[in-house]
């Protein structure tokens, strides 16, 4: 059973442990990849994400992308002990690895050089219960605290991204649809006619996540990842340039369109993202993952309202076309 962290762990003890976690000997059987190290982060609420595109590697909103997996890891756990969710931590990665006592035993000497308890000493999990008649008992206590310790981090991890998402997102209203829209700024009449397009949403009473709304200074990176998360639908604006800039690893369309890879392949059959052709045609002008789904032709600036209604009602769920009621079976078919 884990001792509940009641104050920050020392910065040195904080490092000694990610060089534990992070290890560079890539023999030990302990040893996590980088992509295993965002999912134990992941698991800890942090919205981080990894690619095999060379020089970028672990992604993050906050500290970009690149990092070496001892600064990831010291990063994150720095943050962590902020929030006194350490014992947690590194549950979760004694969880993981495939010798858990001896990095239990590695992390336990750590702490026992700054006094700090990480394990009760009848419920370590490198030792056996010595007390078998208590052992039932023992074992259920430990299983209500872990779940307790569980609950506790789950709110502070949902609390600390409401935070972020209000600070970067919003006050959103509950009662009505939320819209991204992805597009590239090939030019400045390009965007003047994405921000039309989502005035015209607006007026529609749809709310509109669109980087042009944004505050100076805001982090780009967290509006896409947030943004993208949170709406209802996203409306991709395809163009020529918008796919030759979805494959440039430096453009912000490639940060989105790696959210956006990400999220499909985790909901398949999702209806979320809407193509809608501004020029060009849709195999031209889309990646390949959504250029075959159903969207809307704003090539035309003339049927720029008709389309605009259509879109507007297909958000709302209310399109201009219904299926009609299913008859009686004819007495021919009977």
């Amino acid at each position: 059973m884990m001792e509940a962290q009641k104050s920050p762990y020392p910065p040195l003890a904080i490092n000694i442990i990610a060089g534990i976690m992070a290890t560079k000997d890539a023999y030990s059987l302990n040893y996590l990849k980088g992509t295993e190290l965002v999912n134990l982060f992941q698991s800890l609420g942090f919205p981080d994400d990894y690619t095999f595109v060379e020089g970028r590697g672990i992604q993050t909103l906050d500290f970009g992308e690149g990092l070496s997996r001892l600064a990831y890891t010291q990063k994150r756990l720095a943050m962590i002990n902020e929030s006194l969710q350490m014992p947690i931590a590194i549950q979760k990665f004694i969880e993981r690895v495939k010798e858990p006592k001896e990095a239990s035993n590695s992390i336990q000497e750590v702490l026992s050089r700054y006094n700090i308890p990480l394990f009760t000493q009848k419920n370590s999990i490198t030792e056996k219960n010595e007390d078998a008649n208590n052992s039932d008992n023992a074992e259920s206590e430990g299983k209500v605290q872990e779940k307790l310790l569980l609950e506790k981090e789950q709110l502070k991890n949902e609390q600390r991204r409401q935070k972020m998402e209000q600070s970067i997102l919003g006050e959103i209203p509950t009662d009505r649809p939320v819209v991204f829209i992805s597009y590239s700024w090939d030019s400045k009449e390009h965007q003047k006619w994405v921000a039309k397009l989502a005035e015209g949403l607006t007026k529609a009473g749809i709310y509109v996540l669109l980087d042009q709304y944004l505050e100076d200074g805001t982090l780009l990176p967290q509006f896409m990842d947030l943004g993208i998360d949170r709406a209802d639908k996203v409306l991709v604006i395809g163009t020529d340039e918008y796919l030759v800039k979805s494959y440039d690893q430096g453009t912000g369309v490639a940060f989105e369109d790696c959210i956006i890879r990400s999220q499909i392949f985790q909901h398949l059959g999702s209806k979320k993202f809407i193509p809608c052709l501004r020029k060009g045609e849709f195999k031209t002008a889309f990646p390949i993952i959504i250029r075959n789904n159903k969207g809307h032709n704003f090539v035309e600036d003339k049927n720029f309202e008709d389309e605009l209604e259509t879109l507007c009602r297909e958000i709302w769920q209310k399109p201009k076309t219904h299926r009609p009621t299913l008859g009686n079976i004819p007495d021919y078919a009977k």
